[in-house]
């Protein structure tokens, strides 16, 4: 009695030891392209590539894996500048390497680290006139060097 009680406990610490795994993925963010406005600006890369490894806690697991990410290159960021002096606004090409741990019915999120060079946006301006070649977007518009007159789609909701 005694080794089937034994061989039975042995038997499910084996089961519950064996179904906590660790996985590491690693993705290479998408740069946004869409245009959103009609302003340009350039991008001042930093020189160095930073790497930050974040370590997750529960209300940051909260609000999804996006959430962690964006804490991650936040705290990155801030790290770099502390560091550098260079304040940083983006990070380029961020590429993510998280560890997860999984359990019996449900999987945790552990550390995120994010790698990638820091920029901060400088040169803004606003394309000229010629940039608007499409006919929706010059619908009426009348005064391209001041833009007093109609504005940039002002006529269109008339």
């Amino acid at each position: 009695m005694k080794t089937q009680i034994s061989l039975a406990c042995a038997a499910v610490a084996l089961a519950v030891s064996s179904c906590a795994t660790i996985e590491q993925t690693a993705v290479v963010e998408n740069i946004s392209h869409q245009i959103l406005s009609a302003t340009i600006a350039d991008a001042e890369p930093a020189k160095d590539r930073i790497t930050y490894t974040l370590n997750t806690t529960k209300a940051m697991r909260n609000g999804g894996v996006q959430n962690c990410k964006n804490i991650a290159i936040q705290n990155a960021l801030e790290q770099y500048k502390n560091q550098s002096g260079f304040a940083g606004e983006i990070l380029l090409e961020p590429q993510f390497s998280t560890r997860t741990t999984r359990f019996l019915m449900w999987t945790a999120l552990r550390e995120v680290t994010v790698s990638g060079r820091p920029a901060r946006y400088t040169e803004f301006r606003t394309p000229n006139d010629t940039v608007w070649v499409n006919p929706t977007f010059r619908y009426n518009y009348r005064d391209n060097t001041t833009r007093q007159s109609s504005g940039f789609l002002g006529n269109m909701f008339k």
